[in-house]
Formats: structure tokens, C-alpha cells, sequence
């Protein structure tokens, strides 16, 4: 069996690169996926006529047989439905549509997910292909952006300067609303159908939106849903958790393949020179990312075609200076702190897509 399997995989990987992926279809849950010979089980016999038929050697005129063996829904019989049938056999994957994916910790939501997809690789092509076209494809949208300063904490400050009699709450409000104004969102945004976007849309200064794979995602949620407009169209509802990270090592993250890491690093370095100085830190310092969820809403088009309705990137980076000196009111009060700890909670909505 095993060198069944890597005789197969050897094919597969001479001519995996020859192959695209195209759109994706939504998958029925009353179909075994993967089952050529529809013997009601997936095997490697099944991988290698699927391979055949991908390598054009066979040709499936059966619709139904067809469709058992599309197990990544793009329309088309190839390599990638071999691999992954191959991967099911030596149990590194799965066909079988679920809800939230096995083998996935669901970070978003307790509740199940309903059946849309054969495998959480078909999902995640399915969100990095439909983000990606807008930077193919150019339509216009609408960015907007929300910041808020959660779970600000001083453990100890000491104050002197020529203003004297500041408490160390009133020390701890200065300070809050510095941060505040350092964080208030961009204004809104709006790009015209055909204008460039790889600036207005993360990932900035790159042609692709996501980039990111089945195996770096910590958690995943598909759904049914309607856009909140008059004409309660049907989507496809993909929610992505990414695992918290150190700010400094974000770019080799998850999260540095949906957000621009030098950008989240400048904003936030920022932030602490501005209000706390660039001398601020000490050993203990820490900058993380966390909380990062991702939203994406495509409106069903046909069962073969989606358009991006709304995206949604979430995240909150939490900042904690071991120590600070501080000038407040003008420089006239300083304040000595220490163990300066705060969230600010990030989202950023893209909508009103005009594709």
C-alpha cells in the first residue's frame, strides 16, 4: 500500500504545477467524495483513475462520477483532486463535507457551521481566491476603520515636575487619551472600479489579499448567510482565526499573509515613541498581535460563480512597556511609569464592492 501510494505521489508531483484552479462549487453532503469506482469507499484505486483521467490517459463521461471525483469543487478533474483523494487514503486529509473541520479548534463561534465545503484546504483556496480577485479584477469599494483603547492599566507611577498635586489616576487618563488620539482610525477610503488596489487593500504593496494555507490556520467557520440590503441575497460566510503572535515575528506568521507586518510594526512602534518616548522599554517590554479574525461574505452568484461582499480583518495588538518617563502638560509634569500595559482593538471593513 505504501508504495502505492508513493508511486502515485511521485506522478502527482511531476505534474501538480501544470494545473490552475479555477472557481469553486459548493459540495453535496449526500455524495462520497473521491469515490470513482462507487464500490462506497475511497481508495487508491480511486486516486489512480482520477489521476488517469486528470493526465488525460481516461476520460469520466458519467455527470455523477464526474462530480465524486471534483473533490476540491473547481469544475475541473486534475491533479489536485488526485492528491487530495491520495491524502485521504494515507490519512493526512479528508473529503467528507463538515461544518466547523475536524482537526480545527473553532475560535470564532461555539455553534456548527453547515455544509459547504469538502475539506478545509477547498475552503481556504476558496477565501484566498475570492479576496484575491479584487486585486485581479479591480472593482471599486469602500474601506473604513475602527480603533478602540481596551483594558488600560498602570501598575505604579511617580510623579514630579514644576506642576505638582496630579494624582496617578489623572497621570493614568493623560496618558489613556494620548494613546487614543495616536490610534483614531484613517478616514474612510474610497477606491473607484478599475483604479490600482494593491495599496488600498491588505496585503499592501502585494497582488494578493490572502495567501494563507489550511495548515496555518488555527481555526474555521463556514455558513449561510444574506446581505443586509433590500435584496437579501444568498452568501457564503468563511470566518478565519490565525494564532496571536509576537509583533516582531508577525512577517513569518499567518497573520503576515493577510496584513502588511511592517505596517502593523510601524503603527504600533509609533504609538509607544509618540506617547511614552523612543527610549521607552526595558527587558520585559512585549508587543503582540492577537485575536486576529478574518470575515469574508460572497454573495452566490450561480453555483459555479461568487462575488465578494464584505471583508472584514479583526485584531487587537496588546502593548506592555516595563518602563517609561513621560512629560506631560507641555513638559512641566513628568511621570516616572512602570508596567504600563493596554489593548487597542482594531477592524477594518471593506464593502460596497462594484465589481
Amino acid at each position: 500500500m505504501i508504495k502505492k501510494i508513493l508511486c502515485v505521489l511521485t506522478v502527482v508531483a511531476m505534474i501538480f504545477s501544470l494545473c490552475a484552479v479555477s472557481a469553486y462549487a459548493l459540495v453535496d453532503p449526500n455524495i462520497l467524495y473521491g469515490d470513482f469506482d462507487g464500490d462506497n469507499d475511497v481508495d487508491t484505486d480511486d486516486a489512480s483513475a482520477v489521476l488517469k483521467a486528470a493526465a488525460g490517459l481516461s476520460s469520466i463521461k458519467d455527470s455523477l462520477v464526474e462530480k465524486r471525483c471534483d473533490v476540491n469543487g473547481d469544475g475541473e478533474i486534475t491533479v489536485f483532486d488526485a492528491r487530495q483523494i491520495l491524502r485521504s487514503c494515507a490519512n493526512l486529509s479528508y473529503l467528507q463535507p463538515t461544518g466547523v473541520f475536524s482537526g480545527f479548534e473553532d475560535t470564532t463561534k461555539n455553534s456548527g457551521g453547515v455544509n459547504l465545503f469538502a475539506s478545509p484546504e477547498v475552503a481556504i483556496s476558496f477565501f484566498n481566491n475570492g479576496l484575491n480577485a479584487v486585486k485581479y479584477n479591480m472593482p471599486g469599494f469602500t474601506r473604513s476603520e475602527t480603533a478602540d483603547v481596551l483594558n488600560f492599566n498602570i501598575q505604579n507611577a511617580s510623579l514630579s515636575g514644576i506642576v505638582m498635586g496630579e494624582s496617578a489616576s489623572s497621570v493614568a487618563a493623560m496618558i489613556e487619551s494620548m494613546i487614543v488620539k495616536e490610534t483614531e482610525p484613517e478616514a474612510v477610503q474610497v477606491s473607484l472600479r478599475g483604479d490600482n488596489c494593491d495599496n488600498a487593500m491588505s496585503v499592501e504593496t502585494e497582488n494578493y489579499v490572502s495567501k494563507l494555507s489550511a495548515d496555518e490556520v488555527l481555526g474555521i467557520k463556514c455558513s449561510n448567510g444574506v446581505t443586509d440590503d433590500e435584496a437579501q441575497l444568498k452568501t457564503v460566510v468563511i470566518e478565519v482565526a490565525l494564532a496571536d503572535t509576537e509583533l516582531d515575528n508577525v512577517s513569518q506568521t499567518a497573520v503576515g499573509d493577510v496584513l502588511n507586518a511592517k505596517i502593523l510594526q510601524e503603527n504600533t512602534n509609533t504609538v509607544v515613541a509618540n506617547v511614552f518616548g523612543t527610549n521607552a522599554g526595558g527587558d520585559a517590554t512585549r508587543k503582540t498581535i492577537k485575536n486576529c479574525v478574518l470575515k469574508a461574505e460572497f454573495i452566490v452568484i450561480s453555483d459555479s460563480k461568487y462575488e465578494l461582499y464584505r471583508y472584514t480583518t479583526s485584531y487587537e495588538t496588546e502593548t506592555y512597556i516595563s518602563n517609561s518617563t513621560v512629560g506631560l502638560n507641555g513638559g512641566v509634569l513628568s511621570a516616572e511609569l512602570r508596567g504600563v500595559e493596554y489593548d487597542t482593538a482594531i477592524s477594518v471593513i471593506y464593502t460596497d464592492f462594484q465589481w
